[in-house]
């Protein structure tokens, strides 16, 4: 695959990381709730955007109890293993050119956002993409390239942001994902205060 393929040619799939026990949270983030977005949750609110730019969108979860309309579930591995495992296991039968993760936790990432991490993933070619703040801190969303998979399903330990870097994952600009949007909650506190605040 070059930068000069036709879009037409070129297969992205979504994977919406909605795995985990969100302890520190002490509830299920795909299913909390805000008048700040056009949907009844996060998980909805998540699988909106990604719907966006791919018809090939799957839900990683515990289970396929809130799997959104019109995506495929997939199961997530072990407990305490983190997202790297589960995005292994995903990426030994990916078949496509490009793979985005998005996580569920992420309000503030708009169709815009991804649509145009998506051309400019078409731009560089063959290449995986992470998204950095303002601090050079590793973040989401992250675009896989095919000709990444194999390398990160042989990384043995289990941190997500470590792998993408190992396999040369670049740093995406912020004019296209700028800090500002990259807001992962964690903690009830962080949720209160999003929920707070007069503009997202």
């Amino acid at each position: 695959m070059h930068s000069a393929q036709s879009v037409s040619q070129i297969a992205w799939g979504g994977l919406l990381l909605a795995g985990g026990n969100s302890l520190r949270m002490q509830a299920d983030k795909s299913q909390l709730s805000s008048e700040k977005f056009d949907a009844a949750n996060l998980a909805e609110h998540a699988s909106q955007q990604l719907q966006s730019l791919s018809n090939n969108n799957f839900f990683l979860a515990k289970d396929n109890s809130h799997c959104p309309a019109d995506f495929c579930f997939v199961g997530d591995g072990p407990g305490c293993t983190g997202p790297l495992v589960a995005v292994q296991r995903f990426c030994a039968d990916c078949k496509f050119d490009y793979l985005m993760l998005l996580p569920v936790d992420m309000p503030r990432i708009r169709a815009t956002h991804l649509l145009a991490l998506q051309k400019y993933a078409e731009q560089c070619g063959a290449v995986s993409l992470m998204c950095q703040n303002n601090a050079h801190q590793n973040g989401f969303p992250a675009v896989i390239h095919h000709s990444d998979y194999e390398p990160l399903m042989a990384i043995a330990h289990n941190k997500l942001f470590t792998a993408l870097s190992e396999i040369g994952a670049q740093p995406v600009p912020h004019d296209i994902v700028g800090s500002e949007h990259q807001l992962n909650l964690n903690t009830p506190q962080q949720w209160r205060r999003y929920c707070e605040l007069s503009n997202d």
